[in-house]
């Protein structure tokens, strides 16, 4: 009898031995393949030429033949708009991370079909579209991580905005842009303080900007990518 017991008690700890052993096997298995899921876009890197072809104004049906599914899209909020819920839904963005920086593409609920805004941050070396002209004189650059705030961008400005979370830190300069391209133009440079003094931006380093349809322009927070 005593054998039997004996019997009974190893034949159920090799049972547990070997369910734990499985367990453990599996949860290898489900961590192998999430660190091995990749961002659809991630190995992709962000042009120039890319950025010509999704410019506010042109068909939103380009960005997902050209791009595909975004890696997020949510309900989006103008930088230049204090929160109001009554306007809340009336714009939606999508997101794609890129191998060489962020871009987020906006549309308005009212005009789905089309871009209304571009918006573009950390793509370091890419040429701004078109826009050589608001570089300081002698430039023959507009590359984000090169071009810098200059007389000609503090000169026209439209509107200006801080952009202060726990984690982003960065300030928001338009100007509209007039023939041929008319579309409002914002760039984001470091914050500095909260002196009113906008000239101290002068040689800030750009680090992005959007470009969009009308005065509601959109920036890339951190918790975005998330």
């Amino acid at each position: 009898m005593i054998e039997n017991i004996i019997a009974a008690i190893l034949g159920g700890l090799f049972v547990l031995v070997v369910s734990r052993v499985l367990a453990y096997r599996d949860l290898k298995k489900v961590e192998a393949n999430n660190n091995t899921l990749k961002n659809p876009n991630e190995d992709k890197i962000l042009t120039s030429d890319l950025l010509y072809s999704l410019m506010p104004g042109r068909s939103y049906e380009k960005v997902r033949e050209i791009l595909g599914a975004p890696d997020k899209s949510f309900k989006d909020e103008s930088i230049f708009v204090d929160f109001d819920e009554s306007i809340r839904d009336r714009f939606n963005s999508d997101l794609y991370l890129f191998k060489n920086g962020h871009m987020k593409i906006t549309t308005e609920k009212e005009n789905e079909k089309n871009i209304y805004a571009l918006t573009v941050l950390n793509c370091y070396g890419i040429d701004i579209p078109d826009l050589y002209y608001i570089a300081d004189e002698g430039l023959d650059y507009s590359k984000i991580g090169e071009i810098r705030v200059s007389d000609e961008i503090l000169r026209f400005i439209n509107q200006s905005e801080s952009i202060r979370t726990r984690i982003d830190n960065s300030f928001a300069i338009q100007q509209y842009l007039g023939n041929p391209h008319y579309k409002y133009f914002t760039v984001f440079c470091g914050y500095l303080d909260e002196d009113n003094d906008i000239s101290k931006y002068k040689g800030e380093l750009i680090d992005g900007f959007c470009i969009s349809e009308g005065e509601d322009a959109f920036f890339i927070y951190h918790y975005d990518l998330s």
